[in-house]
């Protein structure tokens, strides 16, 4: 599904690109909006990108 590739990839940016912000990672992977992304990607992972994120520092 083209939904859990952008969170994956999403994934990644979070991880190897630290410094990107959350909603030039969110365009990026394909969402307009960053309020949308972040609740995609909390809804597909239980966190929000800026925690999951952070559960790697």
């Amino acid at each position: 599904m083209l939904l859990d590739y952008r969170i994956l990839k999403a994934k990644e940016l979070l991880l190897n690109q630290p410094n990107l912000s959350i909603e030039e990672i969110g365009r990026q992977v394909g969402f307009q909006t960053n309020s949308y992304f972040i609740a995609m990607f909390k809804r597909s992972e239980r966190v929000t990108p800026g925690k999951f994120r952070g559960f790697y520092k």
